[in-house]
């Protein structure tokens, strides 16, 4: 594609409005002509024609939306994490440890006592 087929699409382009060909084509186009990259961002950085639509073009970083931060709150139903809080505080510190545990604290010293062999060696 040259770059006056280009020019002549990029309205359609930044309006959505191009075929998928057109689209594929374009794109090919601007990864490698730096001078229809500029053309292309000086037409995004242009005030709307009065033929297009705001809500079809590109947006950029002076016209986009500001979105918030701020994740919105998920239930405590749905948060495991808070179900596991729970568990812990109702167990209680008077709960004895079970045999799982003492096998889950003996391999963790084990595997300490290995790392520490490991680099005291050197």
């Amino acid at each position: 594609m040259d770059c006056q087929s280009a020019k002549e699409i990029m309205p359609a382009y930044l309006a959505n409005a191009a075929t998928l060909d057109e689209v594929a084509k374009i794109e090919s186009h601007l990864a490698v002509c730096q001078e229809c990259r500029q053309h292309l961002s000086k037409m995004i950085d242009e005030p709307v024609a009065p033929g297009i639509k705001p809500d079809l073009r590109l947006p950029t970083s002076a016209t986009a939306p500001v979105r918030d931060l701020e994740p919105e709150p998920v239930p405590v139903e749905e948060r495991p994490e808070e179900r596991l809080i729970e568990k812990i505080k109702a167990k209680g510190s008077n709960d004895k440890l079970t045999l799982l545990d003492y096998g889950a604290l003996i391999i963790g010293i084990m595997i300490l006592g290995f790392l520490l062999f490991l680099f005291t060696k050197k």
